[in-house]
């Protein structure tokens, strides 16, 4: 809902505040350095992170992290949850793709700890096999644990009807190194899944920041990951928010992702390239340069089919430069036709009414992000055709809009996808399919307005996105995310985004869901006249 105007200038107060303050300063947390820790100890965070956090650099971080993606959340010892969080939940132990006969949805990751957090989705498909990556609290309990990690994946072998959890990825050989969520996924033609997160090393003066990638293929009832390397890593800078693409015709991986620069600033878009199938990355190229008092966040790369690139993102968010107060940032793409060697100057999509300081009940932290999600037509009637999704307040309350350009210039007016304007619908991902038609998924509070109760919902459009068939319901059950809990916890509760992939003639959906108490990752097959039947129905 738009904010009033008390609302505005107590939002706008805080941002004046983080606007003075320094962002991200890793570079000089290590005052005290860290030490490999000897043989048998407990590989946790714990010392080290008791020394940042005592420093004064490291404190400023607390005055800007609702900047950051939920995955670093986890550094700050005081978060915002639901009254009953750290309460372990008297749930029996479940397993991936465990899902109750009585549903068509498939739970992906291991119940085997209720009370843990596993949310923030990402997925692709290849052949049946189906991989998707999540946060995961497993590696903040008790304290950040460094094999662990906060990244989780897990992965289905037969199309859908069963998951494995997979439970963290392999690690860089670093004592101190640790995987810290914000996962992406991508597949390629030949069946090779990548998989990016951001990534730190605790064991450097100063603190590595980095997005590392690890590159996956079946091996019968697993994936092997190789050893994650560093696509992008940086000290004193740090590095935030990426997402990951491929030109499935090629051997071409692009990842995108913000900067803030010597750890401060407002950030800026970046992107690297791999030409080689992700082995190596060549240098980062800047897409969006740092702009004064203004937010750039929340970017994703996709690939046309003659291996055009685009990265879209939010430009404003939180900071709306001159048009404060009214919180309106602008969605913008730019468009690389030299395989990311350069890009032209950003366009505009679409100028928002932001929900940056008026999250939807439930959502456990102060704000929420209004980032852009993106896909392109590669085969079809309509080649070429680039597609972008996002939510805007502009009628009163979020909904969900899509606009589309043949040449990533010139956009088509936003289209409304959902097609009850009641209450919330947020965080839009959409994808083309093989033959052409765009389908999007959201978070939905249609069924139970006024009230933290979400669903998930989807629709498909056969016309190249002019019109939407009606919306359907994805969730089988609500999430009741005022009363969901997680122990210890990132900030985030369900995340920053969830997902939607289509490849063959299936297209998947992956959210966090909190049906059992705590967030879990759940999956659903979707097709164009609805979810697909419960595979034990089949």
């Amino acid at each position: 809902m738009p904010a009033t105007f008390s609302q505005a200038t107590s939002a706008a107060t805080h941002r004046l505040a983080w606007s003075a303050a320094v962002v991200l300063a890793f570079a000089a947390c290590a005052d005290n350095e860290a030490t490999a820790p000897s043989s048998g100890q407990t590989t946790t965070l714990a010392a080290s992170l008791a020394a940042a956090r005592a420093t004064s650099k490291v404190q400023r971080l607390e005055r800007i992290r609702n900047r950051l993606s939920s995955g670093i959340q986890a550094l700050f010892p005081s978060q915002k949850r639901s009254a009953t969080s750290g309460v372990r939940l008297p749930l029996g132990r479940g397993r991936g793709g465990g899902a109750p006969s009585s549903l068509a949805d498939v739970l992906v990751n291991d119940r085997g700890q209720p009370g843990l957090l596993q949310s923030e989705v990402t997925i692709a498909d290849h052949g049946g096999t189906i991989v998707l990556g999540w946060n995961d609290g497993a590696g903040v309990t008790p304290d950040l644990n460094f094999e662990a990690g906060l990244t989780g994946w897990g992965f289905s072998p037969d199309g859908g009807r069963t998951f494995i959890d997979g439970g963290s990825l392999p690690r860089i050989s670093s004592p101190f190194f640790i995987h810290l969520g914000d996962p992406g996924l991508a597949a390629g033609n030949d069946g090779t899944f990548f998989f990016s997160d951001i990534c730190l090393d605790f064991g450097t003066d100063p603190i590595l920041s980095g997005i590392c990638v690890s590159a996956g293929g079946r091996h019968g009832r697993t994936i092997g990951w190789s050893t994650p390397i560093y696509a992008v890593s940086t000290k004193p800078d740090f590095l935030d928010k990426p997402f990951i693409a491929t030109d499935r015709q090629g051997q071409d991986v692009y990842l995108s992702y913000t900067r803030f620069l010597g750890g401060g600033g407002f950030g800026q878009i970046e992107l690297v390239a791999s030409h080689d199938g992700g082995h190596t990355f060549g240098a980062p190229v800047v897409v969006q340069p740092e702009l004064p008092a203004t937010v750039n966040q929340g970017s994703e790369p996709a690939v046309g089919p003659k291996g055009e690139v685009y990265v879209v993102w939010e430009r404003g968010w939180q900071v709306s430069g001159g048009q404060f107060p009214f919180f309106t940032p602008d969605i913008v793409i730019s468009k690389s036709t030299d395989q990311g060697r350069t890009f032209g100057p950003a366009v505009l999509i679409q100028t928002i009414t932001s929900i940056a300081f008026d999250p939807p009940s439930g959502y456990s932290r102060n704000i929420i992000n209004d980032f852009p999600r993106i896909d392109v037509a590669r085969t079809g009637p309509d080649r070429g055709e680039v597609y972008v999704v996002f939510h805007d307040a502009r009628a009163g309350t979020a909904d969900v809009y899509l606009s589309h350009s043949p040449d990533g210039v010139s956009w088509s007016e936003p289209v409304r996808v959902n097609d009850d304007p009641a209450d919330f619908q947020f965080w839009p991902a959409v994808a083309v399919e093989p033959g052409g038609n765009v389908d999007v998924v959201w978070y939905d509070r249609r069924l139970n307005p006024g009230t933290p109760v979400t669903n998930t919902f989807w629709s498909q459009s056969t016309d190249g996105g002019e019109t939407f068939r009606p919306n359907v319901r994805v969730s089988d059950v609500g999430s009741d995310w005022a009363a969901t809990v997680f122990d210890p916890g990132l900030t985030a509760n369900f995340g920053d985004y969830i997902d939607i992939s289509a490849g063959g003639n299936r297209t998947n959906a992956g959210w966090a869901d909190g049906r059992f108490g705590d967030p879990d990752v759940f999956f659903s097959e979707l097709r164009g006249i609805g979810k697909a039947p419960n595979f034990a129905q089949r």
